[in-house]
């Protein structure tokens, strides 16, 4: 408390922004350290000091006095993000419907008003499956039901979905429409199809099944120029094909297969990072990175990385992030929350 106490007096008393890694809904120093735990598993802060809080079976907006102002039911997982334009929050979700006679799990986009509340709009995933714009198989799905655990425990698995990302401006577009600043990039954890929804999340306006060399994928990103990241968590390489690791692929959307792809490994001392099953990436200026990673020795790890994925700085959360072996540990993220914390009046 007296370490958070002087943290808060620090961002009130400067007018500087001192760096915090958020990690769910806790926020740690540069050392690892940590200054604040929230509750829940996934939280956005806000300039006003309110702030969206997730806990696995509700969304809550709650105010900077800690009152709750709306809250939604409903399981939620991976991500949330913000149009601050619209006002308006996306999260993924899930449901099930039953196909090929089997209790199968269907991820979903729920887009609510953050005034308010009110669900505006549901992208059932079910409804891109049976539109064929992408293609699962039978056996796929049941493959999925023998090593997949899922929050519900549905027998079959098919689509998957664990990030998106509101695309931002970038050349591309010219030539790509459905690249234009403000349409969604959307992934599946388990195959390589990328989706582009238009803004109000009515319509796919762009899909490509990519052949990626692994499986696995999370935290879909475009960068300035308009080319897709992917943090690939089990990456294979032809010569060591039973010894994965997680790298970072970079597709270039205007080039068809394989010649698409540059893949990055993510290094420390000559060794490379290993995270099975979630993973997330931020792009910083003077093209430094930010990546969430994992070593058997090390535990889960953020890690500063150089404009050629060489780590330059690591530190392990102390106290380890609530939950950090799933889904929350997905992203570490370096945010600004010096107005935040000037406006919050919370318990310190």
């Amino acid at each position: 408390m007296l370490k958070f106490l002087i943290f808060f007096l620090l961002f009130i008393s400067s007018s500087w922004a001192m760096p915090v890694i958020q990690i769910g809904c806790e926020l740690y120093d540069e050392n690892g350290g940590l200054i604040k735990r929230f509750p829940g598993s996934m939280c956005h802060f806000e300039e006003s000091g309110d702030r969206i809080q997730v806990n696995y079976e509700d969304i809550q907006y709650i105010n900077a006095n800690e009152k709750v102002l709306w809250s939604a039911p409903g399981v939620h997982h991976h991500q949330l993000k913000v149009d601050s334009e619209r006002n308006e929050l996306a999260i993924l979700g899930e449901t099930s419907h039953n196909v090929f006679g089997c209790e199968t799990r269907f991820d979903t986009i729920e887009i609510y008003d953050i005034k308010t509340g009110r669900k505006k709009h549901v992208v059932d995933f079910r409804d891109v499956f049976e539109k064929k714009i992408i293609q699962i198989s039978r056996e796929y799905a049941f493959l999925k039901k023998l090593n997949m655990r899922n929050s519900k425990n549905y027998l079959c698995d098919t689509t998957h979905v664990n990030s998106f990302f509101q695309i931002t401006k970038n050349p591309i577009s010219k030539k790509i429409p459905a690249f234009a600043e403000g349409n969604w990039l959307v992934n599946f954890s388990f195959t390589g199809y990328v989706l582009i929804f238009d803004r109000d999340f009515k319509e796919v306006l762009w899909h490509r099944n990519i052949e990626l060399p692994g499986i696995n994928f999370h935290d879909i990103q475009s960068t300035a120029e308009g080319k897709i990241l992917l943090y690939v968590n089990n990456h294979f390489n032809a010569s060591e094909p039973k010894r994965p690791y997680s790298a970072i692929a970079e597709i270039d959307p205007l080039i068809n297969g394989k010649e698409a792809i540059k893949v990055y490994d993510m290094k420390y001392q000559g060794k490379k990072f290993y995270q099975a099953l979630a993973g997330g990436m931020q792009l910083l200026p003077n093209q430094r990175k930010l990546a969430s990673v994992y070593t058997p020795q090390e535990g889960h790890m953020a890690a500063y990385f150089d404009k050629n994925w060489n780590v330059e700085k690591k530190f392990t959360p102390k106290p380890a992030p609530f939950g950090s072996g799933g889904q929350v540990f997905q992203e570490a993220r370096l945010i600004n929350l010096n107005t935040f914390f000037k406006n919050y009046r919370g318990p310190f």
